[in-house]
């Protein structure tokens, strides 16, 4: 669905664009933030409806794919240490929030949308990550 309502010929258009996108993302990854506050250290095995996945595994997905795009806002993510999976710490909704702050930081830096984010493909996509899983029993 398209929303943009803005003229197609204003050279500040796309710049713009870029920016309500940008806050649009912001908020809905602070939004995520709040939701993983409310859960309680049991939660992080209750399934997801990515079948396989549990809590654990998706917080430990979304925390990596923070990491990853924050690098690749700097210009550091065809580093793929960036973009792995590693086990959940002992406080899992800080480590999310911190990674959450950290791309929301990043993408702050970029001043145009023709940036290009790489997101390199992981051996394990499709498949729970074997060190969040272990993590959360």
């Amino acid at each position: 669905m398209h929303t943009n309502n803005a003229p197609h010929g204003d050279a500040s258009t796309p710049h713009a664009d870029f920016a309500r996108l940008r806050r649009l993302n912001a908020r809905a990854v602070r939004d995520s933030v709040t939701l993983t506050g409310r859960m309680a250290p049991a939660d992080l095995r209750r399934p997801t409806p990515c079948s396989a996945w549990t809590l654990a595994d998706l917080l430990a997905h979304m925390t990596a794919q923070h990491n990853g795009f924050a690098a690749a806002a700097l210009g550091h993510g065809q580093d793929l240490s960036h973009w792995s999976v590693g086990p959940l710490g002992v406080d899992p909704v800080a480590q999310y929030r911190d990674a959450a702050e950290r791309v929301i930081a990043a993408f702050a830096t970029v001043e145009s949308s023709t940036v290009r984010s790489p997101s390199p493909k992981s051996p394990a996509r499709g498949r729970s990550p074997p060190s969040a899983r272990s993590a959360s029993t």
